[in-house]
């Protein structure tokens, strides 16, 4: 918070984007040290800690590919917004599959995630309790 604001204050007399590159560069200079912390009180190793993120990271990395791919092959021929939704759709297609190819373990679990949180909300009085201890069990 402090980071953000010293950061914020010395680059606000050079803009918007100024301010927008200072947050940027302070959250990726600071960013190692708080995993390395959330690793330790874990009792990990930090690579073992890091590793969770190998799916997600690769799969942005591809659907970011994808979309920028789509927007050359789309160029102007459609209007903004629905550029916009096209490559929400896309983006939102290609990340879900990827992380079905990349690590299919984890799309289990936000399946099983996905199938408490729509349970519990059509029977919101003490379903996540009940639920949960059925998944764990």
């Amino acid at each position: 918070m402090v980071l953000n604001i010293v950061a914020f204050v010395i680059a606000v007399r050079w803009g918007i984007v100024a301010v927008a590159f200072a947050y940027f560069l302070r959250a990726y200079l600071v960013f190692p040290i708080g995993q390395w912390l959330v690793a330790r009180l874990l009792h990990l190793p930090w690579l073992t800690y890091l590793r969770q993120f190998v799916a997600p990271v690769l799969s942005t990395a591809v659907m970011t590919a994808a979309i920028v791919g789509l927007q050359s092959l789309l160029g102007d021929s459609l209007r903004l917004l629905a550029l916009i939704i096209v490559n929400m759709i896309a983006g939102a297609v290609v990340y879900g599959l990827s992380i079905v190819v990349i690590a299919p373990d984890l799309y289990q679990g936000l399946r099983k995630l996905a199938r408490l949180a729509l349970g519990c909300l059509t029977g919101l009085m003490g379903c996540y309790s009940i639920r949960l201890l059925r998944s764990v069990v």
